[in-house]
């Protein structure tokens, strides 16, 4: 079980990175479906909301009063519940959602208009 832990910050990484990735092509698709040319605001501000999501997730978990939290407190397994690990999940969460939005606006969206 241990290794699993010392894994899963990785592992949601990585799916955050290809999720955000797939976002931003799914996005660059309906504006070709809709005939709009598709703009960098349209990746930039989800992308912050997203980014702003992440930083407020990381202070709760820091200040040991992350959703992880309740749900162990709520099954019985209070004590399962590791506050390191659940902020080293949540920085991962924020690196994986930047880096998928750079890497798919950079890929997708690399000569489009800024509005």
């Amino acid at each position: 079980m241990r290794k699993i832990k010392s894994i899963m910050p990785i592992i949601s990484a990585v799916l955050d990175i290809a999720s955000n990735f797939i976002a931003v092509f799914i996005i660059v698709v309906l504006c070709d479906k809709l005939n709009i040319k598709p703009t960098l605001l349209m990746v930039i501000i989800p992308g912050v909301l997203t980014i702003q999501n992440n930083t407020s997730r990381i202070k709760r978990a820091k200040k040991g009063i992350a959703n992880v939290k309740y749900m162990f407190e709520r099954s019985g397994e209070s004590d399962s519940y590791e506050q390191e690990l659940d902020v080293r999940n949540e920085y991962a969460h924020l690196v994986g959602d930047v880096t998928g939005l750079l890497l798919g606006t950079i890929y997708f969206l690399n000569n489009a208009p800024l509005f």
